[in-house]
C-alpha cells in the first residue's frame, strides 16, 4: 500500500463519517420548535439551537478521538518498548523508530528547557537573604491578573 492509496482510505474515512455527522445534523434540526411567531426571532433561536447541537456533536467527536489520539501515542511507546527499541527520542531531534511496509514511525522530540516556579524563586531569594518587604513589594507589582477559565456544556432539556 503506498502513500496515495493510504490516502484514499483514509479520505473515504472522512466522507463516511461526515455521512453520519449530516445525518445527526438533520436529526436535530429537525426537532427544533419554536413559539415565537416573530420570524427573525425564530432565526436566531434556530441559530442558537443549530449552534449547541453542532457543539455537542463536535464535543462527542472530539473527546472520542482525542481519547484514542492520546492512547495510540501510549500504545506506540508499548510497542517500541516490546520491540527493544529505546523510544525516550534525542532533544532536538528527529528519529524514525520503527517501520514496517506500509507506515513509519517518527518521533521528534524538542529541545529541553527550563522552566522555574515562582515558589522556588522566592525561597532563593530569602535564602539570599533579600528582605522580605523588597521580595514582596516585587510580587505585587509583578502580580497580574489573570482571567479563570470558562468550560461550555450543552445538554438536553428534558420535558
Amino acid at each position: 500500500m503506498n502513500s496515495r492509496e493510504v490516502a484514499m482510505v483514509l479520505s473515504d474515512m472522512d466522507t463516511s463519517i461526515n455521512k453520519i455527522v449530516v445525518d445527526v445534523h438533520q436529526k436535530f434540526e429537525l426537532a427544533f420548535k419554536s413559539s415565537n411567531m416573530n420570524n427573525e426571532s425564530v432565526s436566531k433561536e434556530a441559530s442558537a439551537h443549530e449552534a449547541m447541537f453542532e457543539y455537542m456533536i463536535a464535543a462527542r467527536i472530539a473527546a472520542y478521538w482525542v481519547k484514542n489520539h492520546g492512547n495510540g501515542k501510549k500504545r506506540l511507546d508499548h510497542c517500541m518498548i516490546a520491540l527493544g527499541i529505546d523510544n525516550d527520542g534525542q532533544p532536538g531531534k528527529t528519529i524514525n523508530l520503527h517501520e514496517s511496509n506500509v507506515f513509519e514511525f517518527i518521533k521528534r522530540r524538542n529541545k529541553d528547557s527550563q522552566q522555574m516556579s515562582s515558589t522556588d524563586l522566592l525561597n532563593a531569594l530569602a535564602r539570599l537573604g533579600v528582605e522580605k518587604s523588597v521580595v514582596d513589594e516585587a510580587v505585587k507589582i509583578a502580580t497580574k491578573p489573570r482571567k479563570g477559565n470558562t468550560y461550555y456544556e450543552v445538554s438536553v432539556v428534558e420535558g
